[in-house]
């Protein structure tokens, strides 16, 4: 059973890079894409004995009360105006989560009652988050890379 901390602690370490580098995307628009379309972290970490079986990214936005508001469309423009850093609640915290359920296998295959761990896997849900890097605007539209 030491092998379940051991691959959660992988799977923690590959999503926490994930979220960064989408972070790091020029617009939101292009984050939820990459999250979509990238498939090296899903085989690396299918390599290591952990299956995938949900991923939800989310746009956290804290307002300047200390309200925490998430959006998990991945529309282009789902914050609200008032959210946005020149918005009336404006400017906040904004970053994005990374929320994925996965499935440790078992280390060693045992016949007998289906026992998380031993003889079946062990379902697990891991939430990442990452702060915003680009609160800029996009010169081109005029609004802000994270509503875009």
């Amino acid at each position: 059973m030491g092998f379940i901390p051991i691959r959660y602690a992988v799977a923690y370490s590959v999503l926490t890079d994930v979220v960064h580098n989408l972070a790091l995307s020029n617009k939101l628009s292009d984050a939820y894409n990459l999250i979509k379309t990238d498939t090296g972290w899903r085989t690396a970490l299918s390599n290591c004995g952990i299956e995938i079986k949900h991923t939800e990214l989310a746009v956290a936005v804290i307002d300047k009360n200390g309200d925490l508001t998430r959006f998990t469309s991945g529309q282009p423009g789902c914050i609200p105006v008032e959210l946005l850093p020149n918005g009336k609640n404006g400017p906040g915290t904004y970053g994005l989560q990374l929320t994925v359920d996965i499935d440790v296998s078992p280390l060693l295959s045992v016949q007998g009652p289906g026992v998380p761990g031993l003889s079946s896997p062990v379902g697990l849900t891991i939430l990442t988050q990452a702060p915003w890097e680009n609160l800029g605007r996009d010169p081109d539209t005029t609004r802000f890379f994270v509503n875009e």
